[in-house]
């Protein structure tokens, strides 16, 4: 209870900007790739003293030299983690986790994103409709996709286009009723 307790102190007093990868890890004396290679050997020697420690300096210097590596990161919190799990200082401890925690930040900056993904409900009247012969299939397809990028709170490329095919829709199905 009081390690869950110190790690919620250290998380809410960390909850700012991250400092620069560059302020808390060291230079990377060789490339990310053998950097991790390192790092998970050390890892796997994290009960002997000292490696978890040296993984963790490994990892981040694995982040520095080339950020957009999620595992990088991954792996420091993952050693951050386990040696706050063992550590006695509370001071220590507290440092710990708010380090876990920057280096979750930066992660999340730096990372990749995700692609987007479009799901669609096959029961939907509009995804009906791209199962049936229209000549504006791909005129529906478009609006579709668009109305998801904005209804994820996306912005459109072209929102012009956006407008003016709506419009060409709402008309071609306003002179089939009339």
């Amino acid at each position: 209870m009081r390690a869950a307790l110190l790690l919620c102190i250290g998380c809410a007093s960390a909850l700012h900007k991250p400092p620069p990868i560059e302020s808390i890890a060291a230079a990377p004396r060789t490339g990310a790739a053998q950097l991790l290679t390192e790092a998970e050997a050390a890892w796997a020697r994290r009960a002997e003293p000292g490696q978890a420690a040296a993984a963790e300096d490994l990892y981040l210097q694995a982040a520095r030299a080339d950020p957009s590596r999620p595992e990088s990161f991954s792996g420091a919190i993952r050693a951050k983690a386990f040696r706050l799990g063992r550590e006695k200082d509370g001071a220590e401890r507290l440092r710990l986790a708010q380090g876990a925690v920057q280096v979750g930040q930066l992660c999340e900056q730096n990372a990749p994103a995700a692609p987007p993904i479009l799901e669609l409900n096959g029961r939907h009247p509009l995804v009906q409709r791209l199962r049936t012969r229209d000549e504006r299939l791909a005129d529906w397809a478009s609006l579709l996709l668009e109305q998801a990028v904005l209804a994820d709170g996306g912005q459109l490329e072209d929102p012009a286009a956006y407008v003016k095919r709506v419009n060409e829709l709402l008309l071609g199905e306003i002179s089939k009723v009339g």
